[in-house]
C-alpha cells in the first residue's frame, strides 16, 4: 500500500504533467490563433484593394462582408451596411425601371433552388445613397458550403464610365454624320442644278 507521501509526490509529478500539457496546447492554440488571424487579415487585405464592389450575404439575406469599393459605388459606409438586409440597403434596377431583388441575382435565396450556381447581368443601376447612380454589371455566385455562414457573394463592376464614354462616341459619330452629310446635300444641289443647265 501507498504512503501518503507516495500519493502527494504521484499527485505532484501529475500535476506536472497536467501543466506541460497544458502549456504545451496553450503555445499550439496561440500558434493556430496567429496563423488564422493572419489569413484573415490577408483576405481583408485583398477583399480591401479589390477594385471591383464585393459584398457577402449569409442565410438570411444580410450583408456580412462589404469592401471599400463598394462603399465608393453604394456611397454606404460597411459599418452602416453590415447585419442589414440587402434589399433594402442595395438597390438595384435594370433599364426599365424595374428593381432587382436578392431572389433574382443570387439563386439560394429562391423557394426552388434548382439552378445553383453563378449569375451574371450587365446594364444594371444601382441607385446609391443620396439617389447617385452607378452603372454597373453583375456577377454572384452561391457558396455551398454548409459550415459557413455566408451564402451568396456579389461581385458589382462600375461600368459608368464606359456607358459615358460609349454616350460620348455614339453622340460623336452623329454629329460627325449630319455634319458630313450637310455640304453633300448643298453640293448634290448644286450638281443637279448644273447638269439641269448643260
Amino acid at each position: 500500500s501507498l504512503g501518503r507521501a507516495d500519493l502527494e509526490d504521484m499527485v505532484r509529478e501529475r500535476t506536472q504533467q497536467l501543466e506541460e500539457s497544458r502549456d504545451i496546447l496553450e503555445k499550439k492554440v496561440s500558434e493556430r490563433t496567429l496563423e488564422l488571424e493572419s489569413e484573415k487579415n490577408k483576405l481583408r487585405l485583398v477583399l480591401a484593394n479589390t477594385v471591383d464592389g464585393i459584398l457577402a450575404l449569409d442565410k438570411n439575406k444580410k450583408i456580412v462582408s462589404f469592401n471599400k469599393s463598394m462603399e465608393k459605388i453604394s456611397g454606404l459606409l460597411e459599418a452602416e451596411a453590415i447585419g442589414k438586409d440587402v434589399d433594402d440597403y442595395v438597390r438595384i434596377f435594370d433599364l426599365d425601371n424595374k428593381a432587382v431583388m436578392c431572389s433574382t441575382y443570387c439563386s439560394a435565396f429562391r423557394y426552388s433552388a434548382s439552378e445553383v450556381g453563378v449569375y451574371k447581368a450587365d446594364n444594371l443601376v444601382l441607385v446609391g445613397k443620396n439617389n447617385k447612380q452607378f452603372n454597373i454589371s453583375l456577377v454572384s455566385n452561391n457558396i455551398e458550403d454548409s459550415k459557413s455562414n455566408i451564402k451568396c457573394i456579389v461581385t458589382f463592376h462600375d461600368i459608368t464610365k464606359e456607358k459615358e464614354l460609349d454616350t460620348m462616341k455614339f453622340d460623336f459619330v452623329s454629329i460627325a454624320a449630319h455634319e458630313l452629310r450637310t455640304p453633300l446635300t448643298a453640293i448634290r444641289g448644286y450638281l443637279s442644278l448644273l447638269m439641269g443647265e448643260v
